[in-house]
């Protein structure tokens, strides 16, 4: 006996005899294929979710050249309209709180809030700004966890002090964050 397997769900696989009859094939067939577009191959961007990144005492110990003390990611609603016409794309608004150290203490930006919005699109799970000069990478993780990368993005300070820092200690040097879904409704950096 032949069998269909989904490698894309994790920690199991499901093994479908390859010629079920009548009602079995179809329901066989329709389990098999929502199970395997639900998998990683799907990967979506959030619709409205704001994500947290906060870095605590052990954090700054092992890291402490990321002025980043903490990191809020929200990304836009869809319009019905864009629903309808199944748009992968958004537009996210970025705010992080500014530490005093790493590039917080020498940008001059300790304790602020800096904010950036960015353009996202699914396909290529990438984000950018500033004329495509600057961008980072998401990966949407299990349990509600979203990570980013970037060598180089810029926030700013607009309206008060016009001040500006990035998120990675070194330009060109790899910053990963880990952000954790928030409660509905609330994004505590906004």
């Amino acid at each position: 006996m032949r069998s269909i397997i989904c490698t894309d769900l994790p920690a199991m696989a499901l093994a479908v005899p390859a010629r079920p009859s009548g009602y079995g094939m179809r329901l066989a067939a329709a389990l098999l294929t929502g199970l395997c577009l639900s998998g990683p191959a799907s990967a979506q961007l959030s619709d409205g979710g704001c994500y947290l990144f906060e870095c605590d005492d052990a954090c700054a110990a092992q890291d402490g050249a990321n002025g980043v003390a903490a990191l809020s990611i929200r990304f836009s609603r869809l319009t019905p309209w864009e629903r309808e016409n199944k748009v992968t794309s958004r537009h996210v608004q970025i705010a992080a709180l500014m530490a005093d150290r790493g590039q917080g203490l020498r940008d001059g930006v300790a304790g602020k809030r800096l904010t950036q919005t960015a353009f996202c699109r699914a396909e290529t799970m990438s984000c950018w700004t500033g004329g495509n000069t600057a961008s980072f990478t998401l990966e949407m993780g299990t349990e509600g966890r979203l990570f980013i990368e970037t060598t180089h993005f810029p926030l700013a300070d607009f309206g008060e002090s016009d001040l500006e820092s990035d998120l990675t200690p070194n330009r060109g040097q790899p910053a990963r964050f880990t952000l954790l879904l928030a409660a509905v409704g609330t994004c505590p950096l906004e």
